[in-house]
């Protein structure tokens, strides 16, 4: 039987390091999803049929910062 494979979302909004950051994970055999801004991320995560393994949240971009997204996450019972 084969291992989940492990999945990362990584949230930040420099579209160059993001992709960096996708491309370095996914070398690594992690399946990683990105968002450009908290409020993106947020979306993604409460209506996408399943949930990360991590979350990767750069902590000051603009429409939500990383603070914001966890504190959102964290107020969701979900």
């Amino acid at each position: 039987m084969k291992a989940k494979q492990p999945s990362i979302f990584v949230v930040d909004d420099d579209d160059d390091l993001r992709d960096s950051i996708c491309d370095e994970l996914e070398r690594h055999g992690y399946k990683t999803a990105g968002a450009q801004h908290g409020e993106s991320a947020l979306t993604v995560l409460r209506k996408g049929p399943a949930k990360p393994d991590l979350v990767l949240l750069d902590l000051m971009m603009p429409e939500g910062d990383g603070w914001q997204v966890v504190a959102a996450l964290k107020a969701d019972r979900r």
